[in-house]
């Protein structure tokens, strides 16, 4: 890889990371300009337009990991099973889980919008 595509590829990768989707798509198009790149930049353009929405994002989930997703189940799901004098059969257990994580993304989702 060139000296030129490695400024264009951090310049990239640090649009991605503030969250600048629109900007990415715009320079690509004018990368393509260029028919030595015009078919890497197509497939590049087009991975860019179908996963707009998660790099839009970046930029409000920057430095979160896997642990506030592993405390959401922990509350969720095993304190909510393991609460005294419960027991549960998998078979009953499955369906109910199911109804209490949607019912929370339906929450988490009607909270975003207030």
């Amino acid at each position: 890889m060139g000296e030129e595509n490695q400024e264009l590829v951090e310049s990239l990768k640090e649009l991605a990371l503030r969250g600048k989707g629109q900007e990415i798509f715009k320079r690509l198009m004018k990368e393509s300009e260029n028919p030595e790149k015009e078919e890497k930049i197509a497939k590049l353009a087009n991975y860019v337009v179908n996963n707009m929405e998660w790099i839009e994002n970046i930029a409000e989930v920057a430095g979160y990991g896997s642990g506030p997703v592993e405390k959401t189940v922990d509350i969720v799901v095993a304190r909510r099973f393991k609460k005294r004098g419960m027991s549960w059969l998998r078979q009953y257990a499955n369906p109910l889980l199911k109804v209490k994580l949607r019912s929370n993304c339906i929450l988490a989702k009607h909270k975003l919008f207030l």
